[in-house]
């Protein structure tokens, strides 16, 4: 048996469920517009005789909505409170923190054909790097 590729290419069978949740997708939508739009009795006429109140057909949506506005609100906010603020001492350094020595600092200290160490490097000589301050 063949070693199967994953790939995020187009397949025969991704092109038929994509037609599929897109005739499906149109349809569902044609079916809730017609409901929101139609009158009552248009809708028994048609031979839909069990269909909810109209109220839904702009509560839901609206309820979808500020669910989704409340869900990027407490994203924003837990984010805001998980990160400490910017005057903080753990914005710089913290207890795995491998200061650059001087020597390190410099960029003809070490051989072109080797990788230099990673360090941590102070905010000052970042700023006198990007800044010139």
């Amino acid at each position: 048996m063949p070693h199967e590729i994953h790939s995020p290419f187009p397949s025969p069978e991704r092109a038929v469920y994509g037609f599929a949740l897109y005739v499906g997708t149109y349809s569902l939508m044609v079916l809730y517009l017609l409901w929101a739009l139609l009158p009552d009795e248009w809708l028994r006429y048609i031979g839909f005789t069990y269909f909810p109140q109209k109220y839904w057909a702009i509560a839901v949506p609206l309820y979808i909505l500020v669910a989704i506005a409340f869900a990027i609100v407490a994203y924003v906010g837990s984010t805001l409170l998980l990160v400490p603020a910017p005057s903080s001492i753990h914005t710089l350094t913290d207890e795995h923190t491998l200061m650059a020595t001087p020597a390190e600092r410099c960029q003809g200290d070490h051989d072109d054909r080797t990788i230099p160490p990673i360090r941590d490097l102070p905010i000052s000589v970042v700023n006198k790097r990007i800044f010139g301050i």
